[in-house]
């Protein structure tokens, strides 16, 4: 004789009406998590990228005034206007910034000079003959408007940068 066995199958419970309305509730829950979400996440993108060109701008500008204290610390003998050779050097490394408005000073072996131009009549007057082989020079540029927005929104009205280098007269 055969015994049978029984087995015993166990089904899932069969969904209440109730718990049905509930899962199908959930369906819009993405949705709003992103409608809340998004907006902070897009103002925290656009930050970043604000300050990625604030320290682009940066960058640039002190790349420009190392190049014209360069450029002046060798050039010494040749030019009776120093200031506007270094000013010429800054402006021509710097061509994604707008420098009009940014104020530049020079400093050859302490003493200072301001402006585009310093020109002398004579290598033994005024800014070149202060210009002496193994004394500092000085370039600073000051005042360029930094540009940190957000949604047209300054996050720090009135921020300018300033930059400065010496270099050794050869």
């Amino acid at each position: 004789m055969i015994e049978g066995r029984l087995r015993t199958v166990i089904l899932p419970p069969r969904r209440s009406p109730r718990t049905q309305t509930a899962i199908d509730g959930e369906r819009g829950q993405a949705a709003v998590e992103l409608a809340l979400t998004l907006p902070m996440l897009l103002v925290m993108v656009t930050g970043i990228f604000s300050f990625g060109t604030f320290l682009q701008q940066d960058m640039e500008l002190t790349d420009a005034v190392n190049v014209g204290a360069m450029y002046l610390s060798v050039n010494r003998n040749k030019t009776l206007d120093p200031c506007n050779l270094a000013y010429t050097a800054v402006v021509n490394a710097a061509p994604n910034l707008s420098l009009t408005s940014t104020n530049f000073s020079f400093s050859f072996n302490g003493h200072a000079e301001s402006g585009s131009s310093c020109s002398s009549g004579s290598s033994d007057t005024g800014a070149p003959s202060y210009m002496v082989q193994g004394t500092p020079v000085t370039v600073t540029v000051s005042g360029y408007p930094c540009q940190l927005f957000i949604y047209s929104t300054s996050l720090v009205p009135g921020c300018t940068i300033s930059t400065s280098l010496t270099e050794i007269m050869q």
